[in-house]
Order: structure tokens, then sequence, then C-alpha cells
């Protein structure tokens, strides 16, 4: 994988990438990251979309609760337009967050899969329980590696194995 820390480095691959028609995988990783960087980002892979291409692009969005939103309602920016039109345009967001709190209500919302993990406080599992309709007790219950797997509303439980 290619890692370019100048968004305007990784804006030209992306669109090289994207006229390849083969798989690729690139990362933008800033020196120093902020909100306005996050949505300047979004604004590039936004304009990477534009459902008709044969492949799908995934864009893996780490630590959004430090650069996804300033507020946990509703996401806005590029970031927003992404997790609520971007499907349609041939774009699939993948967001990691550790704490559903911190994060925009649109993350959770608005996906087709959601992977819970471990919750360190049963607040943060009753959080979790309100916004996915998955039970407080069995989110409660996940131990290290244990995870539930929520695709709609339906929800099974895994194990990562090493």
């Amino acid at each position: 994988m290619r890692s370019y820390d100048k968004l305007k480095d990784f804006a030209r691959a992306l669109l090289a990438g994207r006229k390849t028609n083969q798989g690729f995988k690139i990362a933008y990783r800033p020196n120093e990251p902020s909100v306005a960087d996050f949505d300047n980002y979004c604004r590039v892979v936004w304009a990477a979309g534009n459902g008709r291409h044969k492949k799908a692009l995934k864009t893996i969005n780490e630590e959004v609760a430090e650069y996804g939103s300033t507020e946990a309602g509703k996401a806005t920016g590029y970031f927003g337009k992404l997790l609520r039109l971007s499907r349609a345009y041939g774009i699939h967001t993948i967001n990691v967050f550790q704490r559903g709190q911190e994060v925009s209500k649109t993350i959770i919302d608005n996906c087709e899969f959601a992977c819970i993990m471990m919750q360190k406080t049963p607040k943060s599992a009753k959080y979790l329980d309100e916004l996915t309709g998955v039970p407080v007790k069995e989110i409660a219950e996940l131990r290290k590696f244990d995870y539930i797997l929520q695709q709609g509303r339906e929800h099974t439980k895994g194990k990562i194995r090493w």
C-alpha cells in the first residue's frame, strides 16, 4: 500500500487508480490531521465516485470521532455527504471508532453493516442498544475479540480468531 501525506498527491493517485479498472490500495496520512483536512479528504473521495465504475470505491475512515464531525448529531460537510449518499455513487464507507457516543448518529443510522465489539462501560453498551437495537445484555456480554455483526436489523455473534 502506498501512503501519501499530501492531499494533492493522494488525489492524483486515487484518480489514476480509478482509471486502471483494477484494485488498488492507497492511504492518506497527513502529518497534522484536522477536521478541515478530513473534510477535504472526503471531498476528494466524493469526487472519485460516479456510480458507473465497475468497482465500488471503498474508503476506510479511522478515528472518525476525532475528525468526522464536531458533534454527535447529523454528520456535516463531505463526510456527511459520503455517509448519506455515497452508495448511489459507487462509494462504500467503512468507519472505525471506539465510542459510539462520540460520533455522528448518521454513521450508525445509515450503515448497512455494523460490527460491535466489547464495550468498557454499561453506558456505552446501552447507547449502542438504543441506536442499533442489539440488546444491551448481548453487547455487555462481549469479551476481548468477541463481536456482534449486524446487517439491517438482524445480528449474529462471532469471535476473531488468529
